[in-house]
C-alpha cells in the first residue's frame, strides 16, 4: 500500500499496536521519577515540592547522562535510556536500549514505592 505522495504504509493496524506500545514504552520510561515523586509526596506537606523533586530528578539525571567523563555509571540513571521509544519508528523492532530502559527503571520503582510506603505507614494521618 502506498501513500498518495508515494511513500509505503504498515498494513492493517500494526502502526496503532505500534503506536501504542511507544506510549507505554515512553510512560515506563518515567516510572522511576514518578516513583521518586511517590515517596517525595508521603514526605513533603505540600505536593509542589514531590513534583519540584521528581522533575529536578529528571533534568538532573539527563544532564549528568548527558556526560561522557561519568563513565559506565550514567547508563543506571533513571532518565538515561527515556528516549528508547523512538526507536520503534526508526528501525520498527523491540531494540536493546528499550529492554534496557524497562529493566533499569524496576530497581527505582521498587526502592522508591517501598520507601513511601514504609513511611506512609509511620505517619500520624489522624492529627
Amino acid at each position: 500500500m502506498t501513500t498518495p505522495s508515494g511513500g509505503s504504509t504498515q498494513a492493517g493496524g500494526a502502526w496503532l499496536s505500534q503506536l501504542a506500545l511507544a506510549a507505554v514504552l515512553a510512560a515506563w520510561g518515567r516510572a522511576g521519577g514518578a516513583a521518586f515523586g511517590f515517596m517525595l509526596s508521603t514526605m513533603m506537606d505540600n505536593s509542589a515540592s514531590a513534583i519540584f523533586g521528581a522533575v529536578g530528578l529528571y533534568i538532573v539525571t539527563s544532564i549528568l547522562g548527558a556526560i561522557d567523563s561519568i563513565g559506565p555509571i550514567r547508563y543506571g540513571f533513571p532518565a538515561f535510556y527515556s528516549g528508547a521509544w523512538a526507536d520503534l519508528f526508526r528501525r520498527a523492532d523491540f531494540g536493546g536500549d528499550m529492554w534496557r530502559n524497562a529493566i533499569v527503571q524496576v530497581p527505582y520503582v521498587i526502592v522508591f514505592v517501598g520507601i513511601a510506603f514504609w513511611w506512609f505507614r509511620r505517619k500520624d494521618i489522624t492529627s
